[in-house]
């Protein structure tokens, strides 16, 4: 059976699985048990090959094995369609490495994509709750620490405090 990349073929429940096991043997002291697991979440499709792909190169950076991590996060980059929520979480997991620069290019990339029905609730009246404001948020606070100037995305972020 070939898998459709653009699209997940299982249900949340297979996903959610493969997770949960690989990441009870990497607290376990077994991340090539862990590995294991997410290789075959990869094998899944769709979002949640990203998200596989996501969780695989955190646990290779944890172990030391820098190459294979950026590796997971090029397929992540390259493969279409690009999912937002998984580079998300790439984005938070290079700022909490230190990376910032590569924090934001995540940032970036996740707003890129982002559905237009996403972006269309910073219009609505729970604007400063939605996924997208989420994004433009962090994205800002990184690019804060970063020394940066407001950009257009910027100046679209809804303030927590102003509410």
């Amino acid at each position: 059976m070939t898998m459709d990349p653009t699209s997940s073929n299982t249900d949340d429940g297979l996903l959610d699985s493969l997770l949960e096991a690989a990441h009870r043997h990497r607290l376990n002291g077994k991340p090539d048990r862990a590995l294991t697991l997410l290789h075959q979440a990869i094998s899944l499709g769709g979002e949640d090959r990203a998200y596989a792909r996501a969780t695989t190169a955190d646990l290779l950076f944890s172990i030391g094995e820098v190459e294979g991590a950026r590796e997971q996060l090029h397929f992540l980059r390259t493969e279409t369609p690009v999912w937002s929520a998984p580079c998300q979480l790439v984005a938070e997991m290079a700022g909490d490495r230190g990376e910032l620069p590569e924090a934001l290019s995540w940032y970036d990339l996740a707003l890129a994509n982002l559905p237009e029905e996403d972006m269309a609730e910073m219009d609505g009246p729970n604007a400063g709750y939605c996924f997208a404001n989420s994004l433009l948020n962090a994205r800002n606070r990184v690019r804060r620490a970063m020394d940066r100037p407001l950009d257009d995305w910027d100046n679209m972020t809804i303030d927590f405090k102003d509410r």
